[in-house]
């Protein structure tokens, strides 16, 4: 005689997820023109500096560090063309970060 076995339970189908709204930006129109001037500015300095960091001798965590803020400058510059202010403002002082401890370290 077979003992029972207890039925696999089959796992009930997940419900959609519901419409998010996407997040709205609570800057007023005057801080974000102001911002994205800050940022093209910051993006700008942050550019020439790498532009000239990367004509010079560096060790190789240096350049891994300066490959890094190429990284988030990109990013930044994407998130620019999304007007994603705020993000693309983050993101270009992550990449002013890692581009100054390469200049304080030489």
């Amino acid at each position: 005689m077979r003992s029972k076995r207890p039925l696999a339970k089959v796992p009930e189908p997940e419900p959609e997820p519901a419409d998010v709204p996407a997040l709205q930006s609570s800057l007023s129109p005057s801080r974000a023109t102001e911002l994205q001037g800050q940022v093209v500015r910051l993006q700008q300095g942050i550019e020439k500096r790498i532009l000239r960091l990367s004509r010079e001798w560096l060790s190789p965590p240096q350049r891994s560090t300066l490959e890094g803020a190429r990284g988030f400058l990109q990013l930044s510059q994407r998130a620019l063309q999304e007007s994603d202010l705020q993000r693309a403002n983050n993101l270009a002082d992550k990449a002013d970060l890692l581009v100054k401890s390469i200049e304080e370290s030489q």
